[in-house]
């Protein structure tokens, strides 16, 4: 597929380090007290291994750089910011949905 393409391009910009995220970069997830609200937050947190594939594998770099850019997309086609919370959720959940996936179990999977 298209996005497939693209994803195989980012990747290795993100394996030479030419492209990072800032807040990961700088260990964000753990300064910000925000994150304790949510609950997968608060289950990433607590599973070190799953928080290191998050962080270092280029695939799920690749495709969480597609997720920005869709999200800053929607935003300068003027969509607001509670009705781009709301976009980007909905399509998380119909692709777990179609794919029979649970972010939770997946997560899960992780911890040793």
């Amino acid at each position: 597929s298209e996005i497939q393409s693209i994803k195989k391009m980012i990747r290795l910009p993100f394996g030479t380090k030419n492209i990072s995220f800032v807040n990961l970069d700088q260990n964000f997830l753990s300064k910000d007290k925000s994150f304790e609200r949510s609950y997968l937050l608060e289950m990433i947190m607590k599973n070190d291994e799953f928080l290191t594939y998050m962080t270092t594998n280029e695939s799920f770099l690749s495709s969480r750089f597609l997720t920005i850019l869709e999200y800053i997309f929607l935003g300068n086609l003027g969509v607001d910011d509670n009705e781009r919370h709301l976009l980007c959720y909905v399509s998380y959940r119909l692709i777990e949905d179609m794919n029979k996936l649970d972010y939770i179990e997946m997560i899960s999977k992780f911890a040793s």
